[in-house]
């Protein structure tokens, strides 16, 4: 995920949260690189899913993506699960 990619993510992220869904899992288990437009279409999202009122989680958050995550300090604030399971597991949180 790059800025070439980024148009496309977020065109999915909004058409996600067209639907005003309660929980949004972004699952990250394919994506192998992710560059700070790429974050910063995460982050637009997760703004976007709190303004709706849905939850954003990102799972499975494949070795890069997790260290971006981290070293921007963007793993405080999302909520990241290891697996899909685990993410949709959350439906039933209240």
């Amino acid at each position: 995920m790059d800025q070439s990619r980024r148009h496309h993510l977020e065109r999915a992220l909004t058409a996600a949260l067209a639907s005003r869904p309660a929980l949004l899992v972004v699952d990250l288990g394919a994506l192998a690189f992710c560059d700070s437009s790429g974050l910063n279409a995460f982050v637009h999202a997760r703004r976007n899913a709190q303004d709706t009122g849905a939850r954003m989680v990102l799972a499975a958050p494949t070795g890069p993506v997790r260290w971006l995550l981290e070293i921007t300090g963007m793993h405080q604030v999302f909520d990241i699960r290891p697996d899909v399971e685990s993410a949709l597991a959350e439906q039933s949180r209240p």
